[in-house]
């Protein structure tokens, strides 16, 4: 028969379980202060000498608190990962502590982390659920790795079933969005504004006719443009890889209308809060940033443009396709860029509803 019994530390208490095995008493601190969680602790090493599987050597490796691990794991993760990586991960780890508390890690089992699924499930979309699931694996192998745990439980938790949704916009949604825009421009009295909201414009037009990631339209300069090649150099991609991606008329024609500043005056957030500000003026739910990128992909493929050339463009890379990827020339990518520019189905955007 074991008990719980509550254990005085500096900080205030903790609980522990009296039990004996073997013949012999033993207390072993259960390392929280939850009474729910210390309580399924006790039944755990109740199963287990019931069953004869109790293992004393189990509870005497070494511990570490959720809180001290991680605090543990950021300072080795910001060595190599990117500090957008390491805000996103703190951002996850922050609700994962709000949704199950601080607890000795060796005390995190499948058990708790099926509450945590439950508990998120009910706050975020299946998608996001599935994001913050592949960080947690990860981080958690990382513990298993440095000796905190025998098993990673996050790798026994499935993904949940995501119903795939339409990510490409429509040209009557894109229309939509121009045009909500520009009466923003037209409805804003001062010219800081309006000068901001009609790059903005611009900008998103730009993705539409290139394909690029948010913040590589962002950080292009200057010298990343070749107009006489009709080329930019991304160089700051998100697979740390740089590429080049040939331009149409409509993409020279906004970056010439940007001059030298390109869309620094821009920032992430500002295009970021912008589309969705936008969206919703134009009536288009669930609608992001990132599907002009998608409109961009399904286009191109529509017109009959090959997927690895396509991909190529887009900066997609992998171990199985990197071989491929390298076969496609720049003239393909060019040609490829023509057949979308002369096609009826060009996207026209924002240089249509203000006549630019």
């Amino acid at each position: 028969m074991a008990t719980l019994r509550k254990s005085h530390t500096k900080r205030g208490y903790v609980y522990a379980v009296d039990f004996y095995c073997n013949g012999k008493r033993h207390v072993k601190s259960t390392r929280t202060s939850d009474y729910r969680l210390a309580k399924r602790i006790l039944k755990e090493i109740e199963c287990k000498i019931a069953r004869n599987v109790f293992r004393l050597e189990e509870y005497n490796q070494k511990h570490i608190s959720m809180s001290d691990f991680f605090d543990e794991y950021f300072k080795y993760a910001s060595t190599y990962k990117e500090p957008s990586t390491i805000v996103r991960e703190k951002g996850i780890i922050s609700q994962f502590h709000k949704t199950i508390g601080d607890m000795d890690i060796r005390n995190l089992n499948p058990e708790v982390v099926d509450v945590w699924k439950t508990k998120r499930l009910k706050v975020v979309p299946p998608v996001t659920f599935n994001i913050e699931l592949s960080s947690m694996k990860a981080i958690m192998n990382v513990a298993k790795r440095w000796g905190y745990l025998n098993r990673n439980p996050f790798t026994e938790t499935r993904k949940v079933k995501v119903i795939q949704r339409r990510l490409f916009m429509t040209e009557s949604e894109l229309k939509k969005l121009f045009e909500a825009l520009a009466q923003k421009v037209f409805e804003t009295r001062r010219p800081g504004t309006k000068e901001r909201l009609t790059m903005l414009g611009r900008y998103f037009e730009f993705l539409l006719h290139t394909g690029l990631r948010r913040e590589e339209a962002l950080n292009l300069e200057p010298e990343d443009v070749d107009f006489g090649q009709n080329v930019i150099y991304i160089r700051k991609a998100k697979d740390k890889e740089s590429r080049v991606v040939p331009l149409t008329q409509q993409a020279k024609d906004i970056l010439r209308a940007g001059g030298d500043n390109l869309f620094s005056p821009l920032t992430k957030s500002f295009v970021t809060h912008g589309f969705a500000a936008t969206a919703k003026k134009a009536g288009l739910i669930g609608v992001k940033l990132h599907r002009l990128r998608h409109t961009f992909a399904t286009r191109m493929i529509e017109l009959g443009v090959d997927v690895l050339t396509v991909s190529k463009i887009f900066g997609h890379s992998s171990v199985v396709t990197t071989a491929i990827y390298a076969k496609a020339r720049l003239d393909g990518m060019r040609n490829a860029m023509n057949v979308f520019e002369n096609s009826p189905m060009l996207i026209r955007g924002w240089s249509v509803v203000v006549g630019k």
